[in-house]
């Protein structure tokens, strides 16, 4: 099984920077069919594979797919989380309890920490703080929040 995934691994890599192409990006050219980034390939010529002077270049859709689908592992330290190309970049902005989070307060200066740490953080800092205002965080939420729905549903918002 394992030479089957380098087979796959290696036909989906770019015949010029030799990376893995991305699930956004990677392009086939009409001479050879061969898999490029589009950053590699859209200034070259002849074709570095088959050396063709006349060709086109086409999104490789189904690349693009097996791309996107393939697992990684979460390159954040401490994070052992297996999840597919596609769902990497969500997965860490948003659910990863190892990706580093800074403090926004300016006396902490520029205190960094795990996001799994960060609430211990801000309870031991800034617990009076977080208590004397959680009201105004609740009515900020809020706010934001039908800010968004005025802009979506009028297509111009609603400044407040």
């Amino acid at each position: 099984m394992t030479d089957m995934n380098d087979n796959l691994t290696l036909s989906l890599t770019c015949a010029i920077c030799l990376d893995l192409a991305s699930a956004e990006n990677a392009i086939e050219t009409t001479c050879c069919h061969h898999l490029f980034c589009l950053s590699c390939i859209e200034n070259v010529r002849p074709c570095p594979f088959c050396r063709a002077n006349n060709f086109q270049t086409t999104p490789a859709y189904f690349a693009r797919r097996l791309i996107g689908d393939m697992l990684v592992i979460c390159p954040n330290d401490g994070c052992s989380t297996k999840i597919s190309r596609s769902d990497l970049s969500n997965h860490i902005t948003v659910h990863c309890a190892y990706r580093i989070l800074t403090c926004p307060d300016p006396q902490c200066k520029d205190f960094k920490c795990t996001k799994n740490l960060f609430l211990e953080h801000l309870t031991k800092q800034h617990g009076q703080f977080i208590t004397n205002n959680y009201e105004k965080l609740w009515q900020t939420q809020t706010d934001i929040k039908q800010i968004t729905k005025n802009k979506k549903s009028n297509g111009k918002g609603l400044y407040l």
